[in-house]
């Protein structure tokens, strides 16, 4: 019993993980669609 508590607490966890990284990620993602980061090029020495 006390396993699966664990568990289901850990996939509760899990799950709150992916959904806050869910949030930001299609932010970053549509900044950068958008070309709102800047590109940095290599330079040649």
């Amino acid at each position: 019993e006390k396993l699966k508590i664990q568990f289901l607490r850990d996939e509760q966890i899990m799950r709150h993980m992916i959904t806050k990284l869910d949030k930001y990620a299609v932010e970053y993602n549509h900044i950068k669609r958008n070309g709102g980061f800047p590109v940095h090029k290599a330079v040649e020495a």
